[in-house]
């Protein structure tokens, strides 16, 4: 069975069970082994899947990690787990973190069976970082994480490969989620971005708060750009079938009935305020100037 098809399989799993798996042994044995056995590791060879593996820190003895993975003869991960459904808080990445510290791991999971997150030391040598650089949730699989995933499978691992891909995705994430939360709810900063780009006034209070909801819309409107094909620099009718832009609105979070300037019969589009307008150009060329390549800081 392929690697995807053992994971899709483990994930129906995971959506039966999980309401009925109610202890850390539990979840162990019905979703973190298998887990781990999809990654090509063979649970039942001590050599290869340590269980309990001895991690003391300092004076403090019988520290012991969950899971030990061995890969190529080295110590390659580790696996802390807690009870299915339980919040992977601090705390426990914090108990990670001491684990990972006495070990010569460079790779560590911390999971409830349903999310599994992998941390690593990219921002300090044998220190875990404090945000995790991937994070694969077995209810909502992101097909996008699953090539990275598979590099940490038995058959694909080579460590120094990993740690470069780690620090590619530990950043994207962190900028996925910062827009992510900007596009939610702009803050002063972003709006100041925006407002340096296309207002040539002073940026006082006022007009922070005035344009906050205006950066908001030009954000939605954008993203409608995006997913539909409009295009904002000019009056026009949209050709795009009546389910396409019903699905866009409810994604957006309008009503169906029309989005404000968006007709029920082929979504026309009139801007009436030229400071909107303003906005939104000055957000699109903006936001288009992104999407140009850059070269990497990161190499």
């Amino acid at each position: 069975m392929e690697f995807i098809d053992q994971l899709n399989a483990l994930s129906a799993r995971a959506l039966k069970q999980r309401d009925i798996i109610k202890t850390e042994e539990a979840t162990k044995n019905a979703l973190v082994m298998p887990f781990i056995q999809t990654l090509g590791y063979d649970i039942f060879d001590p050599t290869e899947v340590i269980p309990e593996f001895t991690a003391d820190v300092g004076k403090k003895k019988g520290e012991k990690v969950d899971y030990a993975i061995v890969a190529d003869g080295q110590l390659s991960m580790l696996f802390e787990c807690k009870c299915c459904g339980s919040n992977l808080n601090d705390c426990h990445a914090s108990q990670l973190r001491r684990y990972f510290h006495v070990t010569t791991a460079r790779i560590a999971v911390l999971t409830n069976g349903l999310v599994y997150r992998f941390f690593s030391d990219l921002e300090e040598p044998n220190k875990m970082d404090e945000k995790p650089f991937m994070e694969v949730n077995l209810v909502d699989i992101d097909p996008q994480i699953l090539p990275e995933l598979k590099k940490l499978t038995k058959n694909s691992f080579e460590l120094e490969k990993m740690l470069s891909t780690a620090n590619d995705l530990k950043y994207t994430r962190e900028i996925k989620n910062l827009l992510e939360s900007e596009f939610a709810a702009p803050s002063q900063e972003f709006v100041k971005l925006i407002l340096s780009n296309v207002y040539s006034g002073l940026k006082t209070q006022q007009v922070i708060e005035q344009f906050t909801p205006i950066v908001k819309q030009a954000i939605n409107l954008w993203l409608l750009v995006v997913l539909c094909g409009f295009d904002f620099s000019r009056d026009q009718t949209h050709t795009k079938r009546q389910k396409d832009r019903k699905t866009t609105c409810c994604f957006m979070g309008y009503p169906q009935s029309g989005y404000k300037g968006i007709s029920n019969n082929g979504c026309h589009l009139s801007v009436r305020r030229a400071g909107l307008l303003k906005a939104i150009r000055g957000f699109l060329l903006w936001a288009a100037s992104l999407s140009r390549p850059m070269p990497n800081p990161l190499s």
